[in-house]
């Protein structure tokens, strides 16, 4: 009953919409109960009639947006932000209340498509595979560098060779304006930007931008790791080393074993910056007892390193009382 009751007031609103400002809707409303029995495309052809400032408070016009409230899609915010901007207050609240609603479907529709498209083992091993030549040629790349690499380059593409950009450790205000920039591009569906944002923040040692990456069901980490990793067909983007230094207060076993082997085959800086890492995490009492045994070895062992930067943080650690077993 409802679906018929709306072909006369349709076609009353549609002559009328002939008439300036809407004069020819002379009819009174009629009462609609049943939103369902709009379709969308309906209600986004009837809303879209009228000019600025023009919209009629009458029924069909209110099950419009309640149409659009409950089954609009992307591409109805468009027109929801300009009536919620350009109509009277009685039409402007519903239409703030539909949009409020399209959006946050929107965003979890996003969500769920960027969820289902987060890159599993088999794609890991895949992307390994198929750029084998080039990884053994980067003898620093050690196996769990290799798999960071991996979940960074398809998490944020790859850049062109030789035209990845670097992401710079930001101060703190920086770091929480980059941090509101990547909530923005997270709520417009650009989930690549907003994953290098986050990253870049949560490496310059912003906690909520690592809980927005893990919201997103990215394994920050590993993110972080796979962007600070040398050689191989480098991400997108890319962040300085140090960035490490904000994955220490919660370290996993990951980002151990990577520091691990960064320590003895990676490039000097990425030796400085592991071992340096790796003093501070058993001074910190972080480690399990392997884990500090194995950081001892590897200071010791790079107290003979022929690079004088390495030797020398080694031996700076070890005298500083880093990699003493407890």
């Amino acid at each position: 009953m409802a679906a018929l009751l709306l072909v006369p007031l349709f076609s009353g609103m549609l002559l009328g919409a002939s008439v300036e400002g809407g004069a020819g809707l002379t009819a009174p409303p009629t009462p609609v109960q049943d939103a369902a029995a709009l379709p969308e495309d309906a209600a986004l052809r009837l809303l879209s009639r009228f000019g600025p400032g023009e919209l009629p408070a009458i029924d069909p016009v209110f099950v419009a947006l309640q149409t659009l409230g409950e089954q609009g899609g992307a591409d109805s915010l468009a027109l929801l932000e300009s009536l919620v901007a350009q109509e009277a207050p009685s039409l402007a609240a519903p239409a703030q209340l539909a949009l409020d609603a399209v959006r946050a479907r929107v965003q979890g529709e996003r969500r769920a498509a960027f969820l289902a498209a987060l890159p599993d083992e088999a794609a890991l091993s895949a992307w390994r595979a198929a750029r084998s030549d080039q990884l053994e040629a980067e003898p620093e790349l050690g196996r769990r560098d290799q798999e960071a690499l991996a979940y960074a380059s398809l998490l944020l593409g790859e850049g062109e060779p030789g035209k990845a950009h670097t992401l710079e450790l930001l101060d703190p205000d920086a770091a929480a304006q980059a941090f509101q920039a990547g909530a923005q591009a997270e709520s417009e569906g650009h989930f690549v930007a907003a994953l290098t944002l986050y990253a870049q923040a949560a490496a310059s040692g912003l906690p909520q931008a690592s809980e927005a990456l893990a919201g997103l069901g990215v394994y920050h980490r590993k993110l972080l790791l796979g962007m600070t990793a040398h050689g191989g067909p480098m991400p997108a983007s890319t962040l300085p080393v140090l960035a490490v230094d904000a994955l220490l207060p919660d370290a996993d076993r990951l980002v151990v074993a990577t520091l691990l082997e960064r320590s003895d085959r990676g490039t000097p800086l990425q030796r400085v910056v592991a071992l340096e890492a790796l003093a501070e995490l058993v001074e910190r009492g972080q480690l399990n007892a392997w884990e500090r045994n194995a950081a001892r070895r590897k200071l010791l062992d790079a107290t003979g390193d022929p690079r004088p930067a390495v030797r020398a943080a080694a031996m700076f650690a070890l005298a500083d009382g880093g990699g003493t077993s407890r």
